[in-house]
């Protein structure tokens, strides 16, 4: 009764996550694109692949998008009261996460939480780790190290900020005590079991490995190059020097521009500290009462060290202030038991058990769920996967009778022409979003109607370039030549 009480009045606490509103659409809209094309099994938008996000987060703005508004705002503020509850009783008392939640909701990046798809989720998997990362400090075993590694593991399908964080608990963790070998095969290996189906997913539809994001970070990488705080919108090319190609050379320009000048990139670095930190004051300032008011409990210092993780891996790169939202959830569930502990000393919080376990097994169905589409979708790798676009007729291009003498090359009429340079742009046009696996099987269907055919070749060069695959590219080209 008392638990549900206070879930309740957090609930009514989160209330003005409601209140803000997002400067434009566009990351939220790129993520239900993307989520749409993931679930149903079509090509990504041009010129994005289902590899530019992790598949919870966008299958999730996906299928929230086909829940009416009310009902999707429910359910997520359903889930964050009962998160930010059940954390708030493993710190100390539940009667404090309202507390939390009003000190979170309250910021700046609070109050247009729900309008930010990507971070809200985020904070959700980050929460669950929290509870897990509790049950760990508290009675560490087998059990709490395999529930830490699922909730780290779900949280790598949504983004991958935490992908070194188990390592770095078990040598923070190994000062005080030294886990048996499988706690810590489960803490090292355990979170990234469930990136197996992503990895095996990009291998097909690229030809290389993809662990996390593939090029999502790219704009965060070049801005930093050219020595910005905070992320740009826009033409990317216009922070590059010229003669720097965008796709191959930007992230290798952008790392030797940072070395280049350390004493530059570490001021850079600590701004974009205070960029973030200054996106919720409150909640930081808080977490910083909590540390100095009990720097001796595991607890305290567990969850300020997973918050000060979770700013510290965007240092480095140009950052965006809603960053900042998952670290800060953290930090006011701090804040608020640190002024439960002035006016109460008492602590009889229990070992968070049902709470972690609770956790684990969301999270594990979140994976589980996770494997099946990416499972899905590399299945119909090989195989053309249908995109927004009409598709690409070849066989009727090929077979079209030629343009009547004397008129004018039209390159849009390209499919009813039997011109093969014009099927050789419009077949690029039409595939452009394709794996690279879809096109050289194209690119081969086109040989098999035309063999020896100099577009064909020069098709197939290409698409066996993006595919990664530089021998068969040179082949093709050579073919090409002789042709």
């Amino acid at each position: 009764m008392k638990w549900g009480l206070a879930a309740l009045l957090t609930a009514v606490s989160l209330l003005p996550l409601r209140c803000g509103a997002p400067a434009d659409d566009s990351g939220p809209a790129q993520y239900r694109a993307l989520g749409a094309a993931l679930v149903r099994g079509e090509a990504a938008p041009p010129p994005l692949s289902v590899s530019y996000r992790m598949p919870l987060a966008s299958a999730s703005a996906h299928l929230g998008a086909a829940l009416p508004p009310a009902a999707w705002d429910l359910a997520r503020l359903t889930a964050l009261a009962l998160l930010l509850t059940a954390l708030a009783s493993a710190l100390g008392s539940p009667w404090t996460a309202p507390v939390a939640a009003g000190l979170w909701s309250h910021t700046a990046i609070g109050r247009a939480a729900l309008h930010d798809h990507a971070q809200l989720v985020y904070t959700l998997a980050v929460l669950l780790v929290a509870l897990a990362l509790l049950r760990r400090v508290r009675a560490p075993g087998r059990e709490a190290a395999a529930l830490l590694a699922v909730t780290l593991g779900a949280s790598l399908l949504v983004r991958s900020p935490l992908a070194p964080f188990a390592a770095l608990w078990l040598a923070w963790e190994a000062r005080r005590r030294r886990p048996d070998r499988v706690e810590a095969l489960l803490l090292l290996a355990g979170p990234f079991l469930p990136l197996l189906p992503w990895v095996w997913m990009n291998w097909r539809l690229h030809g290389r490995l993809v662990l996390f994001e593939d090029g999502a970070a790219l704009s965060n990488l070049v801005a930093a190059g050219a020595g910005l705080v905070a992320t740009v919108e826009g033409e990317l090319r216009a922070l590059l020097p010229a003669g720097v190609d965008l796709d191959r050379d930007a992230a290798r320009w952008a790392v030797g521009a940072m070395f280049s000048s350390p004493l530059n990139t570490a001021g850079l670095a600590a701004r974009r500290l205070g960029l973030l930190v200054a996106a919720a004051p409150l909640p930081f300032a808080g977490a910083a009462f909590a540390v100095w008011r009990a720097p001796r409990d595991p607890r305290v210092t567990a969850l300020a060290g997973l918050a000060a993780w979770l700013l510290a891996v965007h240092a480095p790169l140009a950052v965006q202030a809603n960053y900042a939202l998952p670290a800060a959830a953290l930090a006011a569930a701090l804040g608020a038991d640190a002024l439960r502990r002035v006016y109460f000393e008492t602590d009889s919080a229990p070992v968070p058990v049902g709470a972690s376990r609770a956790a684990g097994t969301a999270a594990a169905l979140a994976c589980l769920a996770a494997a099946a589409l990416v499972a899905r979708y590399g299945a119909l790798a090989p195989v053309a996967l249908p995109s927004a676009p009409a598709p690409f007729d070849l066989a009727a291009a090929l077979a079209a009778p030629p343009p009547p003498a004397g008129r004018a090359f039209d390159a849009s009429a390209a499919a009813a022409l039997s011109d093969t340079q014009a099927v050789h742009e419009r077949l690029r046009a039409a595939t452009s979003g394709a794996p690279p696996a879809a096109r050289v099987a194209k690119a081969r269907e086109w040989l098999a109607a035309r063999p020896g055919d100099f577009w064909a070749f020069a098709f197939l060069a290409e698409a066996e370039r993006d595919a990664g695959r530089p021998r068969e590219a040179a082949a093709a080209l050579r073919a090409a030549r002789d042709a």
